[in-house]
């Protein structure tokens, strides 16, 4: 029986094809935190069901990148620009922080094909040069993710991005949580994290989806238009 319900479905699916829609959530740290543990909510986030805050333990915010254009087009500027101080995720090495991590938890639910960008700086001498693990987890504990953690250390902020969309079991899923961790910040040294962006694309239904929801729609058309015939007689 064709519903009301079910031919809406057929015919949004229908006008959706071959859309570019897709999903983002940016975390920019304009806003400074105190030392040790805390949250920090994302500074956008759209098509994302629900975003997490930043869960990390560190020693505070600090100058951030110069500036990064993020999927809307938006322009935030941090320590390098004259026209804000900015903030970011901060470490200094030595003492009890010689090993940190950051995380944050999205909600995937019809979406697939994750890539994730983030500004990254490591200075000092010695300083690390990569993250020690990058893993996700969807309630069954963390996985490892095989992707380069190297990136480049330095004085001033360096990309760092991760291809997730080889990987199946984040499509479509109400918790997925990122990690990522670091050791070997030494004494000396500091390591800065700003801008994190993670983008995603609608998941697109099966061959097969489309070709019943093609049917319904074309059925459900073919229904009304008898009936608006009938009515006219």
């Amino acid at each position: 029986m064709i519903t009301p319900k079910l031919l809406t479905h057929a015919l949004v699916a229908l006008l959706c094809i071959g859309s570019a829609q897709g999903a983002g959530v940016l975390y920019s740290f304009e806003s400074a935190a105190p030392n040790g543990t805390y949250t920090l909510a994302p500074s956008v986030v759209d098509g994302f069901l629900s975003a997490s805050s930043i869960s990390r333990t560190g020693t505070g915010n600090t100058g951030g990148e110069a500036s990064f254009t993020d999927f809307q087009g938006t322009v935030w500027t941090g320590s390098g620009s004259s026209s804000g101080a900015g903030n970011s995720l901060a470490w200094t090495g030595g003492g009890s922080n010689l090993t940190g991590s950051f995380s944050l938890t999205l909600n995937t639910t019809d979406l697939t094909d994750l890539t994730v960008r983030l500004a990254v700086r490591a200075a000092g001498t010695g300083a690390t040069n990569a993250f020690s693990s990058f893993t996700y987890d969807i309630g069954d504990g963390p996985q490892a993710i095989s992707t380069p953690l190297t990136f480049t250390a330095g004085s001033t902020f360096s990309q760092w991005t991760a291809d997730l969309s080889s990987i199946g079991a984040l499509t479509d899923q109400p918790s997925v949580t990122l990690t990522w961790a670091f050791a070997d910040n030494v004494s000396g040294t500091s390591l800065r994290v700003d801008n994190i962006q993670i983008l995603a694309a609608v998941a697109i239904p099966e061959p097969s989806t489309y070709t019943s929801l093609v049917g319904a729609a074309a059925l459900g058309l073919v229904v009304i238009r008898r009936r608006t015939t009938t009515h006219r007689q």
